[in-house]
């Protein structure tokens, strides 16, 4: 297995992230948001007006299901 101590991507990729968080929340920050996106848009097809059952709202992934239903104008 190789680790690279640096890599290189386009500016458009990089986000600032909150000065209270620390580089390991900031992160996981689009890794829970994707995830989030992918179950939500991709799989489910969620649609406006549409209702959501979020389960473990407590965990990362669950608190972005809810900012992406209201994002989408979803229920």
């Amino acid at each position: 297995m190789a680790v690279a101590r640096s890599c290189a991507l386009p500016e458009v990729n990089c986000f600032p992230y909150p000065e209270n968080l620390s580089f390991e929340e900031a992160a996981a920050v689009p890794l829970v948001f994707q995830t989030a996106w992918h179950m939500l848009v991709v799989r489910a097809e969620l649609a406006p007006g549409e209702d959501v059952l979020v389960l473990g709202a407590g965990a990362a992934l669950a608190r972005q299901r809810f900012k992406l239903r209201s994002f989408l104008d979803a229920a």
